[in-house]
């Protein structure tokens, strides 16, 4: 790279690159980091094609000096990445060339990345977005899933990741899916993401959490005025005091016949010529004829 600016530039990739250092545990965002690097400066292509075969006493000069080009950007290649690796893994690959290096650390770290494309799958196929949930974060979170598969080998078809995304989404995104599929079903995922946030803004609105709760339990608003007193069962405004009270009693007594005088109104012990027959001394066990 020549200028100050590019220098600069592939300082500070390298920069971070360094930051985090090849360990037992992250290969494939190792791998990711060493290959944006090299993207930018152009070489790339050092990880994925062996070095050529030995040239022949024959050999024209142009392809002498395409030969020591190769060698020196692996070289350059190599040196980075072991730079950016634990120690006990520089002494391990010291020696080998970039090419060489690369695809045994995929060799050693294939059974992690096995474990790793399983773990993601079902955490792909966990993805449920819940009802009143924002729709932006879950479909991103599952794209990242799918970056995930594709790195780790394992290439979702769009309409296949499509159908997934969807199929993820509750009822109230019904309407969505029936016109998408009308319309062909065609789009990728991150023109899904955006179509699915739109959708979004045009969903009915939920009633709110402690309405609901008030219409299922059968609840009723009150209507304002005097207080309610209980009094033994029934319910009687604590303002109402213009009727006097009736005990049970004196209702019955009032459609009653009174025994000792035959007349309506009272009982027996409250009845005037009872008590006067009583007093004068005569006899109760009889009723006045």
């Amino acid at each position: 790279m020549s200028g100050s600016n590019d220098n600069t530039s592939d300082f500070n990739l390298r920069y971070l690159l360094e930051k985090d250092k090849l360990n037992a545990n992250n290969l494939l965002e190792w791998e990711m980091a060493v290959r944006l690097v090299l993207r930018a400066e152009g070489r790339e292509n050092v990880l994925d094609n062996p070095l050529p075969e030995p040239l022949l006493d024959t050999a024209t000069p142009a392809e002498r000096r395409a030969r020591q080009t190769i060698e020196a950007n692996s070289m350059q290649v190599t040196c980075l990445m072991l730079a950016c690796m634990e120690p006990e893994f520089q002494k391990r690959f010291n020696g080998l060339d970039a090419y060489s290096i690369l695809q045994q650390l995929k060799t050693m770290f294939q059974k992690n990345a096995r474990l790793e494309m399983f773990e993601t799958y079902c955490k792909l196929m966990e993805c449920k977005l819940g009802k009143g949930k924002p729709v932006g974060p879950h479909v991103f979170n599952m794209i990242g899933h799918f970056q995930t598969m594709e790195k780790l080998g394992f290439l979702y078809p769009p309409e296949l990741a499509i159908d997934i995304v969807i199929k993820s989404l509750p009822e109230n995104f019904q309407n969505f899916q029936l016109n998408f599929y009308m319309q062909g079903g065609e789009a990728t995922l991150q023109e899904l993401h955006g179509m699915l946030i739109q959708a979004e803004r045009s969903l009915p609105t939920e009633p709110k959490h402690k309405d609901v709760l008030m219409v299922r339990k059968g609840k009723q608003f009150k209507k304002k005025g005097a207080p309610m007193k209980k009094n033994k069962g029934k319910v009687v405004a604590s303002n109402d005091i213009s009727k006097p009270k009736v005990t049970p009693k004196e209702k019955v007594a009032a459609l009653h016949e009174c025994f000792h005088c035959h007349k309506i109104g009272h009982w027996k012990r409250n009845c005037p010529e009872y008590l006067e027959d009583k007093k004068s001394g005569a006899s109760t066990s009889g009723t006045k004829k």
